[in-house]
């Protein structure tokens, strides 16, 4: 009989870059560090999910399934992590696509039992970044959700693992970045509003899996459209008429500036930049709220950046 299950507060997550698709991208056997992308020292939440792997059938002889056919499941990786820039940064591996439009495909070890005798490595090579998003709000830190395909999971049984003693890796980062310690949002070209509740911008790759006839292998995950989105909620100052013209006239936003107020000297994505977009719409709301006039600001770009 086995012990208990994966203890909690025990886990660790690791990121390489790897070279080809599906190609290992951990150094084997050399210490964690050079090659590795930063994640961030407080990992929220890591979901591995394998998928449906098998479907089952059944004829019009019987109400019962007669067999299963194997499908070879959709590997997924799912993470949530605290904002913390770093001068190699994963994060820049989810939405930075390269001159022919590609993204980078990543390695992710992930360990649980970490500081026990019952540990397990999970190996998911083959990720590339479906969707990413940030947001943060009044009180609260940003928190960034990441979803991946993933091509191949393997699991080993180790008492020693590749992992250095901070979680998500990167000694020298920077504070964990909060919507209130620091920081700015800044609307170029558009209207900036006196108060700024929260934020949320997301990224959807638009990512495409592909298997080939006679295996259960995933071939390719191919990223299509670059949707760059979002909304703030912010103040109507001033009855909202500057707002309304800068909606009703369809006016170009040049960029969107998220500062989160994180620097350090080995950072370069600790401000954020959306660039030519428009608002999508406006609602001004006449109610019986306490407090000022606000709207939530849904809005798109065409570009994203890490500076």
């Amino acid at each position: 009989m086995g012990t208990a299950g994966i203890l909690p507060f025990q886990g660790a997550v690791m990121c390489y870059k790897e070279a080809t698709y599906g190609t290992d991208g951990s150094p084997v056997g050399t210490a964690p560090s050079l090659g590795t992308y930063h994640i961030s020292n407080k990992i929220l939440d890591a979901r591995i999910d394998s998928g449906d792997v098998h479907k089952p059938l059944r004829g019009i002889d019987s109400p019962s399934v007669c067999s299963f056919i194997e499908t070879g499941g959709d590997n997924t990786l799912h993470l949530e992590y605290v904002y913390q820039p770093f001068f190699e940064s994963m994060t820049t591996l989810c939405v930075v696509r390269d001159s022919d439009g590609d993204l980078p495909s990543m390695t992710f070890i992930i360990g649980t039992n970490v500081d026990s005798t019952a540990s397990v490595v999970y190996t998911l090579t083959g990720c590339k970044c479906k969707n990413w998003e940030i947001s943060g709000s009044r009180g609260e830190e940003y928190v960034c959700t990441a979803d991946f395909s993933v091509q191949s999971v393997t699991t080993a049984s180790t008492t020693t693992l590749p992992f250095p003693s901070a979680v998500g890796y990167g000694s020298g980062g920077c504070n964990l970045a909060g919507f209130n310690q620091a920081g700015s949002i800044t609307f170029t070209g558009g209207y900036n509003a006196y108060i700024t509740d929260s934020i949320n911008i997301s990224v959807d790759n638009n990512l495409t899996d592909y298997w080939n006839v006679g295996s259960n292998t995933k071939l390719a995950a191919i990223p299509g459209a670059l949707d760059v989105t979002g909304s703030a909620d912010l103040s109507i100052d001033e009855g909202g008429g500057a707002w309304w013209n800068v909606v009703d006239a369809f006016r170009n936003i040049t960029t969107l500036v998220l500062d989160t107020g994180c620097p350090n000297k080995n950072a370069t994505d600790d401000v954020i930049t959306l660039s030519n977009g428009k608002y999508d719409n406006l609602s001004i709301d006449l109610n019986l709220d306490n407090g000022v006039m606000m709207s939530s600001m849904p809005f798109t770009f065409k570009t994203i950046d890490f500076t």
